[in-house]
């Protein structure tokens, strides 16, 4: 009689763990969701304005380095609004609420609105990156504090007149609206 129980236990045991490495057919969607959300919240950080911070996002993406950019968006939030999954890839929809734009040698322009980006996710190896993005040129993302603190420390190394007048014109702007 314990024979039989250790051998019906063992048979359990060795039966769980065969169920527990089966993987469905269809992945998860929560891991897309995660990684465009960390993506995200990352950028408007300011993450894609510095090195170190790229250095941090680059895992999130297929890409081999940060896109180029001249001018970033300052948002006042983001929120995923829309999402569709495949077996191995995934469409995430963001909107992001744009409080303005700024590019250096012209300025900032406040504007007000929505601006939706779709990323393109594909999973490898149980990891979902972002492959690609729509619009394809995808400006950083930055909220309003994140932006003040980046042309105060932009101001100081620059040497173009141009880019200086750009700048100082720019935190009177941001720093007045945040009055």
């Amino acid at each position: 009689m314990p024979n039989r129980r250790i051998s019906l236990f063992l048979l359990l045991l060795y039966s769980s763990i065969a169920l527990a490495q089966y993987r469905t057919g269809a992945p998860k969607p929560e891991p897309a969701q995660n990684a465009v959300r960390e993506f995200c919240r990352l950028d408007f950080l300011g993450g894609r304005l510095s090195p170190e911070g790229w250095a941090r996002m680059k895992p999130l993406t297929n890409w081999k380095e940060n896109p180029a950019w001249r001018e970033f968006r300052i948002v006042a939030r983001y929120e995923q609004t829309g999402e569709t999954d495949g077996y191995h890839s995934a469409r995430i929809t963001v909107q992001y609420q744009v409080l303005g734009k700024f590019e250096l040698g012209i300025g900032y322009a406040p504007m007000s609105g929505s601006e939706n980006v779709e990323f393109k996710l594909k999973e490898s190896d149980d990891q979902w990156r972002i492959e690609s993005t729509d619009p394809e040129l995808f400006d950083p993302s930055v909220s309003k504090a994140r932006a003040i603190q980046w042309l105060q420390d932009k101001r100081k190394s620059v040497t173009d007149p141009g880019d200086k007048i750009s700048i100082e014109m720019a935190l009177t702007q941001l720093q007045a609206a945040s009055r």
